[in-house]
């Protein structure tokens, strides 16, 4: 045991390194998901479509409205500058924070309690903690880490201040608490806690432990003042729903179901367990469990004489009250917020661990059991949680399932629709808008009038998705996006006219509108419009400045387009074998279509593509009715004139595989294949036919 002892404090800080990596190496695969996309690969401040100066970042306001972190955005900005819309390199860079803050709470916890092996099983249970795994796993919450990284730092250099006299130690704890808070305003609590730990260990100087906190309280309290808006949309006095939807019309405004919230943290931070589809517990429960260790606080006070205990019970409230609503409307819950509060049951849970291990020390399996059983519960519940992270299709249906909330149920269907499963997010909007069917909720909250719009047209029931929209328009007629999706219908119904007047009204549309929110969108149907008219210059146009945000874009193609190369089908050609999966290839493939008709047609180009297009709505109309001699004929008489239309080739060979024409379906497979030979898909239907054809 000795040299077990011995080996643990010589490779201490290689234990804590290869443990986070162990744990984390999965999250370097895992995709970006939810905020990823608005925070991060849509905002055009940080993916470099619009340039930005360096003190631009520290506008409040400026980057991501409500949201003032700009040391979080620097670094975001820098990796993006770097390494592009990659997020394994977020994934890794996010690792290496949580290794270095992990190592300095290590560091923080030796120097505040005066117990070696009770710091080193706090630091192993807070590197297990499943709640972090938010703050890891998920690329938006890199701030949590990168905060708590300065928050400890900031933290060992005050005590080191105070113990050692150096001045220079005090001024790197100032530095490291402004890179603190303007990582996460959940740094804010440290003036507070310094002052605590002055209360606890020294409090012969208190007085003067409160003269070196001063600055913390004047540039926190300077923080707070600046930037109220961002504070106060950051931690509540907007009106959000609770954590469950069902509980919001009974604790909106209550002070005791705030209470209970606060005891949910409790429940987050102490038992992990909960992390698996098993709750939400009644907020009762919570309520009980704040009373709990409300009564445990009074214990401690009156009887424990063990400053440890009293001290990170008392961190435990003041770095959890921001988040618990106490003072404040409801917030929604969130394991990130525990990233500070939850080493204060890391501590506890040594501590109980330790005097088991003491009390029953000629009892083995009391003994054993006793530090393994924390551990063990940290680890599974670890493991049952982190996969969570790892795509759009794993998070929203374990979060649809154990928390159907309005956001998480909206989010959900739009996945339902990613994944073609239409009838089922349909489902989901009719009912959600016959349970939120109040003006009030509408006007504030049109997303599921949305879900059910896009569901009605991939469905290709394009009157109902007109007269859904024609009735909610009147309702919300400054909903700019409404006319999104009329224009999307009057493309698929290859309406031309109507097409025309949708678009010249949106494009009359205050550009700042799309700049924020839909920049992508926009450029889109500005190449939708500009393919029906074959405006290939124009095209192009629109498809560089989407160029800025893809991380695999060739710069031979995307100089090919600026130049105008004259080779530039053999360039689009180049791009589709080399990146049969991108997500920009059917971009690409319409750029050959488009260059193709401008070549053969000239004069006629838009007229032919516009024919095209009706055509092929006329024959998905017939294919849809199982009419699949009218159907073919039509798409024969496209694939002859027009090279590149892939989708009536398509088209043709699902026509020839649902009538049994194997032969004939093989051979309109080749000619796909010619235009995409890396396709896998069209290989796969290639190599199956092969082996019936035998």
């Amino acid at each position: 045991m000795n040299k077990i002892c011995e080996y643990i404090k010589k490779y201490d800080i290689l234990i804590f390194i290869i443990l986070v990596l162990l744990l984390y190496f999965p999250t370097l695969f895992y995709d970006f998901i939810y905020d990823d996309f608005l925070l991060l690969l849509q905002n055009n401040y940080l993916n470099g479509r619009i340039s930005i100066n360096f003190i631009d970042f520290f506008k409040p306001n400026f980057v991501m409205e409500a949201i003032y972190t700009p040391l979080t955005f620097i670094v975001q900005w820098l990796i993006i500058k770097f390494f592009g819309n990659n997020s394994f390199a977020f994934h890794f860079i996010n690792i290496v924070f949580y290794v270095l803050s992990s190592i300095a709470l290590f560091y923080l916890l030796k120097k505040i309690i005066n117990n070696y092996f009770v710091a080193f099983l706090s630091t192993i249970l807070y590197i297990l903690h499943p709640c972090h795994i938010e703050d890891v796993a998920w690329v938006s919450a890199m701030g949590y880490t990168l905060a708590s990284l300065f928050f400890f730092l900031s933290f060992i250099y005050f005590i080191s201040f105070y113990d050692e006299n150096k001045k220079l130690n005090y001024i790197y704890s100032v530095i490291f608490y402004i890179l603190a808070i303007l990582s996460q305003p959940v740094a804010v609590v440290l003036p507070a806690i310094l002052l605590l730990w002055g209360y606890c260990y020294r409090k012969k100087d208190f007085l003067k432990i409160f003269k070196f906190s001063l600055f913390h309280f004047i540039f926190c309290g300077c923080y707070l003042i600046l930037f109220k808006v961002v504070f106060n949309a950051r931690f509540g006095t907007i009106t959000r729903f609770l954590y469950n939807a069902d509980y919001t019309d009974v604790f909106h405004l209550s002070f005791l179901g705030k209470l209970a919230v606060f005891g949910k943290y409790l429940f987050l931070s102490f038992f992990p367990v909960n992390l698996l589809p098993i709750y939400p517990l009644p907020l009762n429960i919570y309520f009980i469990i704040t009373i709990c260790f409300i009564l445990f606080l009074i214990y401690i006070l009156i009887y424990n004489k063990s400053n440890d205990i009293l001290f990170f019970s008392a961190w435990f409230i003041i770095s959890i009250v921001p988040y618990a609503c106490i003072f404040f409307y409801s917030l929604p819950m969130a394991n990130r917020y525990l990233i500070l509060s939850s080493i204060s049951s890391c501590i506890l849970i040594s501590y109980v661990s330790f005097y088991i291990l003491e009390k029953f020390k000629d009892k083995n399996l009391i003994k054993y059991l006793s530090c393994i059983l924390f551990v063990g519960l940290y680890i599974f519940s670890f493991l049952s949680y982190i996969r969570v992270w790892k795509n759009e299709d794993v998070f929203w249906t374990y979060a649809y399932k154990t928390n159907p909330s309005f956001t998480i149920t909206y989010n959900y269907s739009l996945n339902l629709i990613k994944n073609k499963d239409f009838l089922h997010a349909l489902q989901l909007s009719e009912y959600m808008i016959d349970k939120h069917s109040s003006k009030s909720v509408f006007s504030n909250n049109p997303e599921f009038y949305e879900v059910k719009v896009k569901c009605l047209i991939s469905m290709n029931k394009m009157d109902q998705a007109i007269e859904t929209l024609n009735l909610v328009m009147k309702k919300q007629p400054d909903y700019y996006r409404w006319d999104f999706y009329l224009f999307d219908i009057y493309f698929y119904i290859a309406n031309f006219d109507k097409l025309k007047d949708v678009f010249n009204k949106i494009n009359k549309f205050d550009n700042s509108i799309f700049l924020k929110n839909d920049s992508d969108l926009f450029e889109k149907l500005k190449m939708t419009f500009y393919y029906t008219n074959a405006d290939t210059v124009n095209y192009i146009k629109s498809f560089s400045l989407m160029t800025n945000n893809f991380s695999k874009f060739p710069i031979y193609l995307k100089k090919g387009m600026e130049n105008n190369d004259p080779d530039l089908e053999n360039l689009c050609l180049k791009y589709i074998n080399e990146f049969p999966n991108s997500n920009q290839r059917k971009d690409v493939m319409i750029l050959l279509n488009l260059i193709y008709i401008n070549k053969i047609y000239k004069d006629r180009a838009g007229i032919e593509i516009k024919y095209f297009l009706k055509q092929m709505f006329n024959a998905n109309n017939y294919l849809l009715k199982n009419d699949f001699l009218k159907a073919e004929k039509i798409y024969c008489e496209i694939v002859e004139k027009d090279k590149y239309m892939f989708e009536a080739y398509f088209k043709l060979g699902e026509i020839y595989l649902k009538t049994n024409r194997l032969k004939e379906a093989k051979n309109i497979y080749e000619k796909l294949l010619l235009i995409t030979p890396s396709d896998k898909n069209v290989g796969d239907f290639l190599n199956y036919l092969n082996e019936i054809l035998k």
